[in-house]
Formats: C-alpha cells, sequence, structure tokens
C-alpha cells in the first residue's frame, strides 16, 4: 500500500494567494453557501465533490467567531483554524486519493474541519480520519466540534458517522508508536517538522 504525505506551507500559499489580483483574502460572508460559492468563482475549488463536501460542513460549528470569512481564525489560545481557501485547495489535492475505503491520517488538523470535510468522501461504515495533535486540550477541541456538527448535519446522520466509528483521535507525544502501526491510504500533514515527515513516510 502506498502512502502518499501531503505537507501544505502556509506562507507558501498565502505568497501565491497574494500574486492573484483576483484574490480578496478578508472578504466576508454571511453564510457557507456563499463562501462555497465565491471560492468556486476565484477557482480554488473546482470539482463537484469538493463543493459539495464544502456545502456538507458549515465551518460555523468550528469556528465560532467569523466563520465565514476568508481567512484563518484564531479558536482557542495558540489554535488557529485555516482560511477556507486553504481547506479547499487541500481537498483538491487529496480528491483524487481518496477511496471508498480510504483510511486518512490528518495531523495537525486543530479545529476538525478538514477532518468532517473528508468524512463525507466515505460511504455508510466505511473509511476512518485519524486526527492527531500535539496537545491534549486540542484533541479535545477537534473531538468536541466535530460532535457538535454531526448532531447538527442531517448529511452527516445520513451517512451515519460517529466519533469513534469513522472518527479517531490521538495526541502526538504521547501516542506516536500508535500512529506509526497503522496502515493510511493518505496522510496530511499540516506542518514543517522534517523528522515527523521522514518518520511517517518510512
Amino acid at each position: 500500500m502506498v502512502i502518499v504525505c501531503l505537507v501544505i506551507k502556509y506562507v507558501f500559499v498565502t505568497l501565491l494567494c497574494a500574486l492573484n489580483s483576483d484574490f480578496t483574502y478578508a472578504t466576508n460572508f454571511n453564510s457557507q453557501r456563499e463562501l462555497v460559492g465565491f471560492l468556486q468563482r476565484k477557482g480554488y475549488i473546482k470539482s463537484k465533490i469538493v463543493i459539495n463536501v464544502m456545502l456538507g460542513v458549515d465551518r460555523r460549528y468550528f469556528c465560532p467567531t467569523r466563520p465565514y470569512e476568508n481567512q484563518p481564525q484564531t479558536i482557542a489560545e495558540g489554535v488557529n483554524i485555516s482560511a477556507p481557501f486553504i481547506h479547499g485547495m487541500v481537498l483538491e489535492a487529496l480528491t483524487p486519493r481518496l477511496e471508498v475505503e480510504a483510511r486518512v491520517l490528518c495531523v495537525g488538523c486543530s479545529s476538525g474541519y478538514l477532518m468532517a470535510c473528508i468524512s463525507l468522501y466515505f460511504e455508510k461504515y466505511y473509511g476512518s480520519v485519524t486526527g492527531v495533535e500535539s496537545k491534549q486540550e486540542v484533541t479535545d477541541l477537534n473531538k468536541k466540534n466535530i460532535r457538535s456538527w454531526i448532531a447538527s448535519s442531517d448529511l452527516a446522520k445520513s451517512r451515519r458517522l460517529k466519533v469513534d466509528g469513522h472518527f479517531y483521535y490521538l495526541t502526538y507525544k504521547n501516542k506516536l508508536d500508535e500512529v506509526l502501526e497503522g496502515v493510511y491510504h493518505v496522510i496530511y500533514y499540516n506542518g514543517d517538522d522534517r523528522s515527523f515527515i521522514d518518520v511517517v513516510t518510512q
């Protein structure tokens, strides 16, 4: 089984967007649908599945303040949720690699938004996404957000998504061996720790 490691550099991606004269970084919208429409018009999301997935996961369950603004937001002390265009670009990059029964490892997803989006690629009972954070309080926040979204989403309920069924959580500092024992079809790593990248790709 081939393991794919995707590393996103925030500064690099942000610089590319700054060079795009049509990009409005801090644009704020009134709903998830308006936000997704903006990302589609600007070309940050293109495929039908990514559009539908992002429509299916409302950021307000993961970002209590200005959830529809197209920029990062602080959701807890030292914890940010990525800008919507970042999530869109990541999903576009991951889409060709995600399968119905894919097992996905997300390292550094903080809010849980990306994990929720990935779960909508799976059919009932198949596929799982494991979130790994460096601090237990971030893991707890991630899990809380996922539970809130599932409880409020008819789509999530129709997929019978559930924590500890499709979503798993580990804390990196204490559970590295457990992480490395898993077999994953896709690995998303939000960071630039070269030593960690070397370990997970061995």
